[in-house]
């Protein structure tokens, strides 16, 4: 609390001072400590804390979240080969109240905000840092690490890292989604979807081509959600992972700052196709929907059949263990993504697709047959 003072962040009451009105609230607060800071307080006020049966957070107005999303801040972290992490220090004890303004709802005036505590991924970048403004973990770039966005971020090796406790294994995968030398590449982004009785999901790939034919595919982004506990067809299931796809591109679009090519949507459920390449109203309620999503976000002629030993996000919907995750392609993608386009063999264009007449999705057509009546003397001859 002294420090609050001392930085002026806080000023001592003094019993002498009348405070006009009622609008005074005693705050309660009290120290936390963390075992990752030692020797360091952190001071929490309790706006919760309820007298006369109302809280301080009771009496503030609600705005709108205005917070960024932390998927896509992270998506964007990935872009570029450089990246560079600071704290405003006391951001939350800098926005000042002048005399005349306290207890008013005019706009509290921000500044003095300095940044401090800096990682960067690079140690040319980092020595034009001031000592004393670096991370304090920050004392030999080749071991020291950080948190970026709630993610183990090896500095020095430009890679996150998930440690599993179960089987204490570790997981590592690049943060940077493109080389630097792949900056004039042509960038594709390839969208894998599948399902199962457990599970569905879909991941996305960025593919990136160099002029000189040299090619980079990475992991951006994978999503799963479990399957709904009443039982649902395989077909819909797939077709949910499909939306999913369909989805996520809409997102890695508006999110990531690349110029991208049209996308590359695969599935390894034929029918999931057919509907995709047929007209929504031909189906019931619920697959007709998704169909129309699907047809609004993507084109029919960007999905193809991959076979179900290619399709990446197959272990979405099975899962798998540390170990072997290690030793699968799950970050680079399927080989056939790092062939050019020429040798994919595995590719089956929609319009090779029929659907399936009985198939139960298919709306029941309904015939009208409507006969015109003859008059008597046409009855007669007819009947003789």
């Amino acid at each position: 609390m002294q420090k609050l003072i001392s930085k002026g962040y806080a000023e001592a009451v003094s019993t002498n001072v009348s405070i006009p009105g009622t609008k005074v609230w005693y705050l309660p607060h009290q120290a936390v400590v963390s075992d990752k800071k030692p020797g360091k307080i952190r001071i929490l006020f309790d706006f919760a804390v309820k007298f006369d049966g109302e809280a301080l957070n009771d009496m503030c107005l609600q705005r709108p979240n205005l917070t960024n999303n932390l998927l896509y801040v992270l998506l964007r972290f990935r872009e570029h080969a450089y990246a560079v992490i600071a704290d405003i220090e006391a951001m939350y004890y800098q926005s000042l109240v002048s005399e005349v303004v306290k207890g008013t709802t005019e706009v509290l005036r921000k500044g003095g905000f300095r940044l401090t505590k800096f990682f960067i991924n690079d140690v040319e970048l980092l020595s034009l840092v001031a000592v004393q403004e670096r991370a304090s973990e920050v004392e030999f770039l080749k071991d020291f690490g950080s948190r970026a966005l709630g993610i183990a971020w090896d500095v020095a090796g430009d890679e996150f890292f998930f440690r599993v406790n179960l089987a204490q294994e570790e997981i590592r995968i690049s943060k940077f989604i493109k080389p630097i030398e792949f900056n004039e590449a042509t960038l594709e982004l390839h969208h894998f979807s599948d399902a199962s009785q457990v599970a569905y999901g879909c991941s996305s790939y960025l593919r990136s081509t160099h002029q000189a034919g040299e090619i980079h595919v990475a992991l951006v982004v994978s999503k799963s959600k479990m399957a709904p506990i009443e039982s649902m067809t395989i077909p819909r299931l797939e077709l949910q992972a499909a939306v999913l796809a369909a989805k996520m591109v809409d997102t890695l679009r508006t999110e990531l700052d690349l110029d991208l090519d049209p996308s590359y949507f695969w599935t390894d459920y034929e029918i999931v196709l057919s509907y995709i390449s047929n007209e929504s109203r031909r189906f019931n309620v619920f697959v007709g929907n998704r169909v129309s999503l699907i047809q609004q976000l993507t084109k029919p002629e960007q999905w193809s059949f991959v076979q179900g030993v290619q399709n990446p996000a197959d272990l979405l919907t099975r899962g798998i263990s540390p170990e072997s995750l290690k030793v699968n392609r799950w970050f680079e993608g399927p080989e056939f993504l790092h062939d050019h386009k020429v040798q994919w063999h595995s590719v089956q264009e929609f319009s090779d697709i029929s659907i399936d007449v009985v198939d139960l999705e298919v709306r029941g057509g309904t015939c009208l047959l409507v006969c015109k009546e003859n008059d008597v003397m046409d009855k007669l001859f007819s009947y003789y």
